[in-house]
């Protein structure tokens, strides 16, 4: 990925416009002689999300909020984290994510 518009375009297949707009400008890119530049951190967990469990859902004709017991592994072993997730329903472009996940 080498532009904003190519990571937005990449982003909005599979969360809605604003949220994908909202999630860019969060991750704090930088461009650097022409290439995405992002200051690594010190990452506590990592989040096992082809292990995570649906805890609950609710959903109706255009919405759906799903709850998800979400694994991570840290320096004291595994543990849970509670992630509500919310898709909407967009004529043309199917479910989309719509809140931000943590």
């Amino acid at each position: 990925m080498d532009s904003e518009q190519k990571v937005i375009a990449l982003l909005k297949k599979y969360f809605t416009s604003e949220r994908a707009r909202i999630i860019y400008e969060t991750l704090g890119f930088e461009t650097v002689n022409g290439m995405f530049y992002k200051e690594l951190s010190d990452i506590c967990g990592i989040f096992i999300w082809e292990n995570a469990i649906i805890y609950d859902i609710k959903f109706n004709k255009n919405m759906a909020r799903a709850v998800f017991l979400v694994p991570f592994e840290s320096e004291t072993g595994t543990h849970y984290k509670e992630t509500v997730v919310e898709y909407i329903y967009l004529k043309d472009q199917g479910w989309r994510i719509n809140s931000q996940i943590y």
